[in-house]
């Protein structure tokens, strides 16, 4: 099991208000081992300026590219994320 922690201190994160995603740019899900589960947004924990997000308000951690892309479900966050948030990422993620 591969744990680590990204955070928007040590990566670059992109935010769409709109669509209400963060992208940590150059990031990797781990590789899942042949015979075990697909990740889902249970193998990940996410916050936003060091508060814990909720897994409802989590519609998706998805690989597109290069990149580890978060979406969230802004009526279940209770707010608009902003490029000036703290974002992190930790769970099942490359070094």
């Amino acid at each position: 099991v591969i744990n680590n922690a990204h955070t928007s201190n040590s990566k670059t994160v992109t935010v769409n208000t709109g669509s209400a995603q963060a992208t940590f740019v150059s990031t990797s899900l781990a590789t899942v081992p042949s015979g075990f589960p697909t990740q889902s947004i249970n193998d990940f924990t996410i916050f936003i300026n060091g508060v814990a997000v909720e897994k409802e308000a989590v519609t998706s951690v998805a690989q597109s590219g290069p990149n580890v892309v978060i979406t969230f479900n802004a009526t279940q966050l209770g707010y608009t994320i902003s490029a000036s948030d703290e974002y992190m990422i930790t769970g099942k993620l490359e070094a």
